[in-house]
């Protein structure tokens, strides 16, 4: 698309207290997207203040008023006629969209066919948090349309039935071609149908866009500002308005007509008096509904089958999503392990899998999970240890049995150390399908693991070394070598970012070396410390930061490495940064990278240190080997030797080529092997491998 742009429209009726909570997020939104954007709020006709505040508060947006209030059809109309950009993303006043939501969508315009584009949106209720898009597919069923979900029905190349008037994007010139949203379904629902179906019948594409996510605190304007049985009479009448206008099909047409009689009845016996009196309200309609089924005639060029058959039934043969259920022990990002299951949910193939994910808590995992698409829940993980936690164990396993009922979930896939896994395990054989076991250590818990071994399908582990923790497996193709990996687009957009140099007063001529990872004495955290004090008699000016924080309750080690600075004498130069979540942006602050560890295992920060094309220092242990190979790609160094790491960081900082040498081989060694693309693609395939095995039904 040429010239591209985005004009973001939102309607507003009396919702000042939702634009006071989510406008802020829209505004974020519009700023960080790469190409021009406005922000138009159409008020239509509010009394509670709506206006002023606006003005007061947000001087910059484009303010549409509407005098008398014409719904919700005639809010966007107004909003779309005062759009500058080609692309115009309607969105209702009560969403919060992500900061890149914008982005994922702009790639479908180049499609000269695309009408719209539906967004993910994520239902954000007190009892509600449903990540399943509804109506990305549907049938005529009953004599009546009805809505798949991305569950029953989701076609390889993201095409969509419709999107919701309130979470889509829409070719604005084609929007008008289409006459915009029809204001017959006043005051709201159904509109968006409309609009999409009569899109499909001219030969255009609705398509999906899962990537693209808002969440959305669903009806929080209707249901203040009607009754819940007005809500439900509009939705009923405009339901067979809807039909009326567009369904030209015969047969379908005549199924129609005999399931409405049946319908009337149910309701009636329901004493659903107020749906009853839809239909006839409907009828009220019809000689406008006739008149513009004559005017949309002449430009039909696909029919009712046709569209109907693009989306069937997951029952009638069709591409379905596969749901796969993820487990994780903490709630809490806690380090590569997490940061890794994270990052495989996100780069997931959607249009194969849909990821559910159970947690203990609703913390920063569950957060996370959330903005990948994934559908969460939690459940608590009892400990393995105590006997007296029998009735605990048998709850846990039957509520993980529950979810993969409920969600029909296909393979399970457990990221956790133990106890989810056991727990995981067993759900999995009761409901005869697939376990995977993802290891991140090579340490073992000998019985367990041979138990589980046994029990699993397939056992991922991170590294070579990791094999040895199941050497009674030998070379079994039940283990997996797949190695970690990182995305590198988000470590070379932060390369130039200077904001945590700015936050900590350091200029841009000081060296500055810096190490990442939990604080606790296998990371080795102390024996950076020694090694910065024998650097420093050699380069005075130079920086070290600690980027991690210590987990336990009392912070021991912290308060010790702490200690140790000042023993040292190098309060002045040591910087504790505490976590930090931006890490492509604090390893732009630094020269060289360190990795210090006493035990590790394939630690992902020095993955994600030379994707940043930082040069590496690290200690001999566990699977670093298999990353870094020594004076070719980075250093290796011996365990607990201050004196050869120091050394080592020396000789970075007297020779700055060498240091640029071997970094930019570090980086073009994980372009190669290690890109989280490549991680996800091995591991889709193990799936696919599971699935496909005699006796696990897709």
């Amino acid at each position: 698309m040429k010239n591209p742009g985005f004009s973001i429209v939102i309607p507003n009726a009396n919702g000042k207290q939702l634009l006071e909570r989510f406008l802020p997020a829209v505004m974020q939104a519009a700023a960080v997207t790469s190409v021009a954007s406005e922000v138009i709020v159409v008020d239509d006709a509010s009394s509670d203040g709506s206006v002023d505040f606006l003005l007061k508060n947000y001087p910059l947006i484009k303010l549409v008023r509407l005098i008398s209030n014409g719904g919700f059809g005639a809010a966007v109309n107004a909003g779309v006629r005062a759009a500058t950009y080609p692309i115009v993303v309607l969105l209702n006043n009560d969403v919060k969209p992500q900061p890149d939501f914008l982005t994922p969508l702009m790639e479908h315009f180049n499609d000269p066919d695309l009408f719209a584009v539906r967004i993910k949106s994520i239902i954000m209720e007190d009892s509600i948090k449903d990540q399943v898009e509804s109506w990305v597919g549907a049938e005529f069923k009953y004599g009546f349309i009805h809505g798949l979900n991305e569950k029953e029905c989701l076609r390889p190349d993201r095409l969509s039935f419709t999107a919701g008037g309130g979470a889509m994007a829409i070719d604005k010139e084609k929007f008008w071609e289409l006459g915009g949203f029809d204001c017959l379904f006043y005051p709201f629902y159904w509109e968006d149908m409309d609009l999409c179906y009569r899109a499909w019948k001219r030969g255009w594409k609705v398509a999906y866009e899962p990537q693209s996510i808002l969440y959305h605190y669903h009806r929080s304007t209707i249901l203040r500002l009607f009754s819940s049985s007005y809500v439900a009479f509009v939705g009923e009448r405009n339901r067979y308005l809807v039909i009326w206008k567009n369904i030209t099909d015969p047969l379908f047409l005549l199924k129609h007509l005999c399931w409405v009689p049946a319908r009337l009845l149910v309701q009636l016996f329901r004493g659903k008096l107020m749906l009853v009196r839809s239909f006839f309200a409907a009828l009220k309609k019809l000689p406008q509904v006739l008149e513009r089924r004559k005017q949309e005639k002449k430009y039909i060029l696909r029919k009712d089958q046709e569209i109907f058959s693009l989306f069937k039934n997951q029952n009638q043969g069709t591409v379905l999503l596969l749901s796969v259920l993820y487990i994780e022990e903490r709630g809490k990002i806690h380090g590569g392990g997490q940061i890794y299951l994270l990052n495989l949910m996100a780069n997931l193939n959607k249009n194969k899998f849909l990821p559910v994910f159970i947690c203990p808590n609703d913390d920063e995992m569950a957060e996370a999970a959330r903005k990948f698409g994934a559908k969460v829940y939690f459940i608590d993980m009892p400990r393995l240890s105590n006997p007296l936690n029998v009735s605990l164990w048998i709850r846990t396993i039957l509520q993980l049995s529950k979810v993969i009922k409920q969600e029909k979930i296909k393979l399970v896939h457990s990221n956790a150390a133990l106890r989810g896994s056991v727990f995981g395990v067993i759900a999995a054989k009761i409901n005869r399908i697939p376990f995977i076991w993802h290891i991140h250590v090579f340490y073992s818990a000998r019985f367990s693991d041979i138990i589980l071994s046994f029990l699993c399908d397939k056992i991922i582990v991170i590294a070579r070394i990791c094999k040895k923790r199941f050497f009674w497996l030998g070379d079994s193709r039940k283990l997996i070598v797949n190695h970690n990996g990182v995305d590198l687009h988000k470590f070379e957009q932060a390369k130039n970012d200077g904001s945590l140099r700015t936050e900590f007063s350091i200029s841009r001529d000081t060296s500055v070396v810096g190490s990442i990872g939990l604080l606790h004495p296998i990371k080795g955290q102390d024996i950076f410390l020694n090694a910065a004090k024998q650097v420093l008699s050699l380069f005075p000016e130079t920086k070290f930061l600690i980027v991690g924080d210590d987990d336990t309750p009392r912070k021991e080690y912290r308060i010790k490495l702490e200690d140790l600075s000042k023993e040292l004498g190098i309060t002045d130069k040591v910087i504790f940064c505490g976590w930090r979540k931006n890490i492509p942006e604090v390893l732009a602050a630094m020269d060289i990278f360190i990795l210090p560890s006493r035990i590790d295992h394939f630690p992902l920060v020095v993955l994600e240190a030379m994707a940043a094309a930082k040069p590496v220092i690290a200690t001999r242990v566990g699977g670093v080997p298999e990353l870094i190979e020594n004076g070719v790609n980075g250093i290796l160094v011996d365990v607990n030797d201050p004196g050869k790491l120091s050394a080592a960081i020396s000789e970075f900082l007297q020779d700055k080529a060498k240091a640029r040498k071997l970094a930019d081989s570090g980086h073009k060694r994980v372009e190669d092997y290690f890109t989280v693309k490549a991680n996800t693609s091995r591991v889709e395939e193990v799936y696919a491998e599971l699935l496909e095995k005699p006796g696990h039904e897709r």
